[in-house]
Formats: structure tokens, sequence, C-alpha cells
């Protein structure tokens, strides 16, 4: 006898509540690429009935993060449905059954016999992090190297403080997982010559925040990537930085390079000297996309770019640790040479010295050349509660100007007519900058408007304002 399924609601379908699922928002984004958990919409989705509950729960421990304080059991009853893993640090840990990661991220002191057995559970992981045990005995080391032996179809492979790596077993695994896109080795000591290789043909990324001098194969390994576009590198003052230039054109490619000074802004600066990023620079046949972190912006550094990038500069994103007022005038160097530039963000992290505002305006005494210009930011300004004058030409008001009491209210009418909208997010913390330097600082911009008529986003410390008609 067959089943009348046109009485059958099709809400109670399971292909169909899946979908419903899987569009309902779990993750609130923010600015700076950082997400929010909401699960509210869809613990409202599992209490409608039994099918709902049964379909639409494993949504819900699809991401399992080591921060979230939930109890042991119900996380190893739910261990299946996770696909994205950070390990916590606690231990006990609870049992992880989970079989069908995608990605799997590792910390240091925590079990790292469970994150081997995860590892060569999970085959088809396609994203790993790992941070080896802390003074293991070679036998727990030995053992957690054999457990990458049973992957090969990874994308991002991301390996922390390993020291004195073999490098016969890197070789292994890149050899293994011919699909490797992105290598990130950060914090290592020991890493000796790379040599005998296969190509590595579809690796595009490959991140470097080590000493090079500390890790010498370093330099040989960016010459088996022919297809090199993106390299990230700690610059430090190196006998084998020569040899890493010269290899680095043998990737005819590259063009993001990505110089960081200091793998964090808790950790001093490591040695540098203006021709270690002269000669990285001067490697690159065409770079589009600049990241410089660094002391200072120094004149040289930024001429060597314009003179050869200056026709190819899509992105630049500069951080600078002892910000000084000349910082405006290179910037400006850059903003007045750069016609196909897209994106401009410059910050500082500010101890005893920062940035004034009223500096800023030195940014804008050359014209602009940058007419694809579609996003402008800059941070780090420290907070001023004095007022600015609006103009240095220009007396400085005795009082807050507003429309019905408050500067707030004052900045957003300014901004109306220009055609802009201040964006406030619940989330964020109040501006440092006062009404008045943002009007001032505002006003200069939208003087440029002629020559950036595709500009659309502002970002002055966290107050940003959009076009209107974007």
């Amino acid at each position: 006898m067959k089943h009348d399924t046109s009485r059958i609601n099709p809400l109670d379908l399971p292909d169909i509540v899946y979908l419903v699922g899987r569009h309902v928002q779990l993750w609130k984004a923010r600015r700076l690429g950082q997400y929010t958990f909401q699960p509210k919409d869809l613990l409202a989705c599992i209490r409608v009935n039994w099918t709902w509950y049964r379909i639409v729960t494993p949504l819900l421990w699809v991401v399992f993060d080591e921060f979230w304080d939930i109890p042991p059991s119900i996380v190893e009853n739910n261990t299946m449905h996770i696909r994205y893993l950070n390990l916590p640090y606690s231990k006990p840990n609870p049992v992880f059954r989970s079989t069908l990661l995608r990605q799997l991220s590792t910390r240091p002191w925590g079990d790292f016999r469970l994150a081997s057995a995860l590892i060569r559970s999970n085959p088809q992981l396609m994203d790993l992090s790992y941070v080896p045990p802390c003074n293991s005995e070679d036998i727990e080391l030995d053992e957690s190297l054999s457990a990458f032996d049973s992957l090969f179809q990874l994308r991002r492979l991301k390996v922390f403080k390993w020291v004195n790596l073999n490098t016969h077993w890197l070789i292994r695994v890149l050899g293994n997982n011919y699909n490797l896109q992105e290598l990130c080795l950060v914090d290592f000591t020991g890493f000796q010559r790379f040599d005998q290789c296969l190509v590595l043909e579809n690796l595009t990324r490959i991140c470097l925040e080590s000493p090079l001098d500390e890790n010498p194969g370093f330099s040989q390994l960016v010459r088996y990537c022919p297809n090199l576009d993106a390299l990230k590198y700690l610059v430090t003052v190196s006998r084998h930085t020569s040899e890493l230039c010269r290899n680095i054109w043998c990737c005819a490619k590259l063009s993001t390079l990505d110089l960081v000074g200091s793998p964090s802004p808790l950790i001093a600066m490591t040695p540098q000297t203006e021709d270690t990023y002269v000669m990285l620079i001067e490697s690159l046949s065409h770079l589009q996309s600049f990241v410089f972190d660094a002391e200072s912006l120094r004149p040289r550094i930024c001429q060597v770019l314009l003179n050869l990038h200056c026709n190819w500069l899509e992105r630049i994103d500069l951080t600078v640790h002892q910000p000084k007022t000349e910082d405006f005038s290179t910037a400006n160097m850059i903003l007045a040479s750069c016609p196909n530039l897209i994106s401009f963000s410059m910050s500082a992290i500010y101890y005893l010295e920062s940035w004034r505002s009223v500096d800023c305006l030195i940014m804008f005494s050359r014209p602009w050349i940058c007419p694809r210009l579609l996003k402008f930011q800059v941070t780090g300004f420290p907070p001023t509660p004095e007022p600015v004058c609006m103009r240095l030409d220009e007396e400085e008001p005795a009082e807050t100007p507003t429309q019905n009491g408050t500067p707030e209210v004052y900045v957003n009418h300014f901004l109306a007519t220009y055609g802009w909208v201040a964006v406030h997010d619940p989330d964020d913390r109040e501006p440092h900058l006062t009404a008045y330097d943002r009007r001032m600082l505002l006003g200069a911009f939208f003087e440029k408007t002629n020559t950036c008529p595709e500009l659309y986003e502002i970002t002055l410390n966290s107050f940003v304002c959009v076009k209107a008609t974007h």
C-alpha cells in the first residue's frame, strides 16, 4: 500500500529542513575578519519538532572552539558532527570521535597523542595548524611525525615552534600533498638545507615568520615554488638574504610581499637594515600588494618601491612602531605616484610617541593620483580630549557646535552634505578622535573626491564612514 505523500508538510521533509538550517545565520560578521557565534535563531529552529531537532542539531556542532565552556559529556556525544576543530588546552580533553574533520588546530602543551590520533582518523583533512609536543621524547616526536603520513589532501599547513626539524620529513609531507596551496612556518629554529624536493606547482602562498639565519633552508624553499603568488617574511639581518632574493627570481608570478618586522606587536622588533628591505623589493618584477611592518617608514625604501612598482601597486598596508610626522609625507608620496592603487592603510603602534591628527593634513600636500582608490584607512591616533581646529588657518572654536546638543549629530550633518554616512558598530569602542578631528580630516578627504571618484570607505581609528550612494 502506497503512502499518501500529498499530506506531508514540506517543512517536515529532511532535505528541505537541512537547506533551511544551512541558511540560518550562525555567525555575525564583524570588522577585521572577526565573527561572533550567535546560535539563537538556529536554537529556535531546533525546537520546532523532532524532525527539525534531528536534522538541525548537527549544524550547531560544525565548528568547535576551545574557548567554549561546554560540559565534556555533551561534547563527546556530538563530536561526530564537528568539521572545524580547535583542540582545547585543558586536560583531560573530551574524547573526540571526529572522523569527518576538514580543519584541525592543535595547541602547545595540549594532548599530542589526541592530536596524532585525530590526524590519523581524518585523512581527508584540508587545513591543519600543528604545534609539536613541547619537551617531548624522541619516541613521542616520531609518533607525531608518522601521523602526517596519512594525509594526502592538505590545502593549508601551518606548523609552529619547531626546533631542529628534519627537513626530509617536511619534503615527504609536501610530496604527499600535491595540492597544497598555503604553507606557514612560524617560530622555527634549525631548519637546515632544503633540497631534493619535487616541484610544488600548486603552492601559491608561503609564510616564513622565523629568523632566516637560524633557518637557512628557507632561502631554498621558495625555489621549488614556480607559481608562488604571496610571500610573508620576517625581515632580519642575515647572510642568507642574497640567496633568498636570487631564488625569488624563480617565482615569476610573485606579486604580494608581506614584510614583517616583528611576529607580534608585543615583541621587540628584530634587527633590520634598509638594505634588506631594498633587496627584497628589487627581487620582484611586479609587486601588486605590499604589506610593510617596521620601526619607521624610511624614505629610501619608499622611493625604491615607487621607482620599480608604482604602476603595479594595488594595495599598500603600512604599520610603524615608531610613528613620526614625516610618515605622512611618505604616505603623500605614495598616493601621488600609484595610479592603480585600490586600497591604502596606514597604522601606528604607539607607546611613548604617536601621530597628531592635525599632522595628517601633510598627507594632502601633493595632489593624489589614484583614481581607482576604493578604501582608505589611518589608525593610531591617541585619545584627543581637547578640540582641534578645523583647518590650520582657522581659529580653534571655543565650544563644540552642535545641531541638537551632541557633536556626533554635528559630524553626521557634515557627512550628509557631501553624500556620506557614518557606520556604527555596537561592538566597537567609542572613536578616539573628537568630532573636530573627524571633520577636519574628512573635509580634507572630500576635497580629493575629484581625483578619487571611486573612493567609498574612509576609516579614522574606529570611526568608519561610507559613501551613501555606493
